[in-house]
């Protein structure tokens, strides 16, 4: 589409202003209607180059970004004409940012390629279809504009942060988990997995002595051997009503799936297998364990696109489902939310059925708004009303609690700071007493 340019508006209004006064004078009259047909057929002329220019508009996206990491949006110009041109580039902003939509003027030579970029911050995890960029083009002389849609962008993944993940894999190779927090417990014992050097003692293997190392230091000294047990590990996750509630500017199921992740990344570290299930009033994915290189991928994958839905959730299909899919016995995480009573019966009736064969989780974000309110102070009416459902609410909770604790239920409560933290930590006690 073409519209009139700045010079050709600016042109019509200055004759306009200069030339009203007079307009009675059939000569100024006639001055007036040459200039407004000599502006017009620059305008024509204008047009017709640009429509004639050829100018190559291609978006060069990334396939996936991460959500509150700044993505960088790359588009490619190409002047292909003959004259300079000036192009201004618009990226309309998705669904839920607010703001300005960010605007690019720049000028391409002929037969020159450029890129220029916007950068934008996803908000959510899925997939992020963007609007195409309006594309203005006019000449140094802007005596008519052409606009453009640039072509649809491919739809852009984007995953969960997995700055933690980045993090510890530094920790790791610098051998300081301990500053992230984590509990590092190993199990020793005989096995093929090498752990360390020691003095040898009367009750040794003869065939655990390390020679190379006993002749370098004029002594005796065993090889010590890490037990080599590969265990399965499933993380489950309720994608029903409740996991919809906010949690900060979050939710709870963005919350649980970070945790889920780093969980799954230490899991393979550990050199034991991972998988996921995602249920809400039906079991809607399940990734059986392994520890194949791809298996973190594959549950990325799965929990990436996992959205809460306002339905129930029915612990009952989850517990079936891994009754049939998963007969070897495997430590069970799962994700959930304690605060429905009746869908905390059903979930105990689910953990009496699945602690038989498996060693099973539960964890539960706690939200600290309500316990700063049920400790806060009571001084009006309202405050101490909302003090004492705050306070029955929690007392409510800590009664289902008790209740999956003796059907033999490990539990977790924690806020959305530290839920991957004690998570990983549990694991690791989970795996150094052999409990799976």
């Amino acid at each position: 589409m073409n519209v009139p340019g700045k010079a050709t508006l600016w042109a019509f209004a200055a004759i306009a202003v200069l030339l009203l006064p007079a307009a009675l004078s059939p000569a100024f009259v006639y001055i007036a209607v040459s200039l407004d047909i000599v502006i017009a057929a620059l305008f024509v002329f204008d047009a017709v180059l640009l429509n004639r220019t050829a100018i190559g508009i291609t978006p060069e996206f990334p396939v996936r970004g991460e959500v509150d990491s700044a993505l960088k949006l790359v588009y490619r110009v190409e002047n292909l004409s003959a004259r300079n041109v000036t192009i201004t580039l618009e990226q309309p902003w998705p669904e839920g940012f607010t703001g300005t939509p960010p605007r690019i003027h720049l000028t391409v030579h002929p037969r020159e390629s450029v890129l220029t970029a916007f950068e934008i911050t996803p908000l959510a995890r899925g997939p992020l279809e963007l609007d195409p960029a309006i594309v203005s083009m006019t000449f140094a002389m802007p005596w008519a504009l052409r606009r453009k849609v640039a072509p649809v962008p491919a739809a852009i993944r984007i995953y969960p942060n997995l700055r933690g993940i980045r993090r510890f894999e530094i920790l790791r190779q610098h051998h300081t988990l301990a500053m992230m927090g984590l509990h590092r417990r190993r199990i020793l014992g005989s096995g093929r997995e090498f752990e360390q050097l020691r003095d040898y003692l009367p009750d040794d293997d003869f065939r655990d002595i390390n020679w190379k190392s006993s002749a370098h230091h004029q002594r005796l000294i065993t090889n010590m051997f890490q037990v080599e047990r590969r265990q399965d590990v499933l993380l489950c996750l309720d994608a029903g009503r409740m996991m919809a509630n906010p949690m900060g500017k979050r939710t709870m199921l963005d919350c649980a799936i970070d945790a889920a992740i780093m969980l799954g990344h230490v899991v393979i570290r550990q050199n034991d297998h991972v998988g996921a299930a995602v249920f809400r009033d039906t079991v809607n994915a399940l990734i059986k364990p392994s520890g194949s290189t791809s298996a973190m991928q594959h549950v990325i994958d799965a929990l990436t696109d996992c959205k809460a839905e306002p339905v129930y959730p029915s612990y009952a299909a989850l517990a079936s489902a891994i009754r049939v899919r998963q007969n070897k016995r495997c430590m069970i995480f799962l994700f959930t939310d304690l605060n429905d009573p009746q869908l905390a019966e059903n979930l105990w009736e689910a953990a009496v059925l699945l602690r038989h064969r498996h060693v099973l989780t539960v964890v539960s974000l706690r939200d600290p708004l309500l316990d700063r309110i049920a400790a806060g102070p009571t001084a009006t009416e309202d405050r101490f009303f909302q003090s004492l459902a705050a306070r029955k609410l929690a007392t409510e909770r800590d009664s289902r609690k008790r209740k999956l604790a003796m059907a033999g239920a490990n539990l977790i409560e924690s806020d959305a700071d530290t839920l991957s933290l004690r998570t990983i930590n549990t694991y690791l006690s989970i795996k150094s007493r052999q409990m799976a």
